[in-house]
């Protein structure tokens, strides 16, 4: 009986040609099977779901999918681990992970899913050291496309903490079209800004992108991210001339422990305010969602038509406010559905003692819309697993 064979068997040029038949979407999963073909991979096309750069104070890491490799700043040196292996190298931290990220970006063959650079340490965590931040800047304006010309295959382009100017080059470098999400979350402010914000948002990559999000400042036009299907914007008020241009918007709110309750108030009488300008068939979204570890906070505008959706885990009690801004919510003629959800833990007696005039009808419940004599019918939905009221559906008549 002859001895059973297996690819590694085979001379490795017909391995590496039998390699290249794979479609550039299916590497990543082949990449996995064995050391053998990961390094195979690597060599012919590398693919990577996702390269995540993360920059903290005296340290930077690059993953390559499962792969991290790092590099610390010491007192004689750099420190790496490079494929789990330790050493002591001369040279700067920076410029050594740089000489290794631009030599992997740079690769002509390079196929990978999403970039994400993360450049702003969270609270918890100590500050960057700002001639590092400064360094690491100007290396980030040094990158290339291969072969000065040939655009880098990204599908998700994800950026924090970087300068605005910096963000741009990089976006610069990706394949229009093929780019199809675009997060740029800066918190740095340049003398320039408004003017690299209108080049940003007139670059190919931006306007063919189909999901954009970009958390900046206020002054930045909610009106040039309104041609893609879905985007983001750090912005907690809009005019209502930027208002009827948008299809999709997201306003983020960061909780501030009590001071949630008053602030998630004055955001319905915002958007409530705001309603009137919209047009008949342009309909608000609103979720109020918690994020995380740092209590962020989201409320979205969603081209759903006539539906409503509020999602409100953190809120201990409907106070006085909250209810009134929620009542002329649902007075805006074009709902006809709202959406109330609540975590496992929610205490819903609060709610049900927060909308007054309501009575009840067999299984069905009805609130009364102020200064008006029609009701609106509203269900409580239970969470079979803890008997809990999960949501509340509200149906204008």
């Amino acid at each position: 009986m002859p001895d059973s064979r297996t690819l590694n068997d085979l001379p490795h040029d017909i391995v590496l040609k039998v390699v290249g038949y794979i479609d550039k979407s299916d590497r990543s999963n082949v990449r996995k099977v064995s050391t053998y073909f990961k390094a195979i991979i690597d060599k012919l096309c590398p693919s990577y779901e996702e390269i995540k750069v993360t920059l903290r104070h005296g340290f930077i890491s690059v993953k390559y999918d499962e792969l991290c490799n790092e590099y610390k700043k010491n007192d004689i040196g750099c420190t790496t681990v490079i494929n789990r292996s330790y050493s002591i190298v001369e040279g700067d931290y920076l410029t050594v992970f740089m000489d290794h990220f631009a030599a992997a970006i740079q690769n002509k063959d390079l196929d990978m899913k999403k970039l994400l650079i993360d450049a702003q340490p969270r609270s918890e965590e100590k500050s960057l050291d700002p001639i590092d931040f400064e360094r690491f800047t100007r290396l980030m304006r040094t990158l290339k496309k291969p072969n000065n010309h040939q655009p880098l295959n990204i599908q998700v382009l994800h950026l924090i903490g970087m300068k605005l100017d910096v963000s741009c080059h990089i976006m610069s470098l990706a394949k229009p079209g093929l780019l199809n999400t675009i997060a740029i979350w800066s918190s740095y402010k340049t003398d320039n800004y408004e003017s690299i914000y209108k080049k940003m948002v007139g670059m190919e990559q931006w306007r063919q992108a189909m999901a954009l999000s970009f958390l900046g400042h206020e002054d930045s036009p909610a009106g040039d991210l309104a041609h893609a299907q879905q985007f983001q914007l750090g912005r907690s008020k809009m005019s209502p001339a930027e208002v009827m241009q948008l299809r999709e918007v997201r306003v983020e709110l960061v909780m501030c422990g009590s001071k949630f309750l008053s602030r998630f108030s004055e955001q319905l009488a915002v958007f409530s305010d705001i309603l009137q300008f919209c047009a008949d068939n342009m309909l608000f979204l609103l979720v109020i969602s918690q994020f995380s570890a740092n209590h962020r906070c989201e409320a979205a505008c969603v081209p759903s038509p006539s539906r409503l959706v509020v999602a409100q885990p953190c809120l201990c009690s409907f106070s006085a406010t909250t209810t009134l801004s929620l009542q002329r919510l649902l007075e805006h003629k074009t709902f006809h559905h709202c959406e109330i959800k609540f975590p496992p833990s929610y205490d819903y007696t609060k709610i049900k003692t927060a909308l007054r005039g309501r009575h009840n009808n067999n299984d069905k419940w009805y609130f009364k819309i102020p200064n008006s004599h029609q009701c609106l019918e509203f269900s409580f939905i239970n969470d079979p697993s803890s008997l809990r009221i999960r949501r509340i559906n509200f149906i204008l008549p």
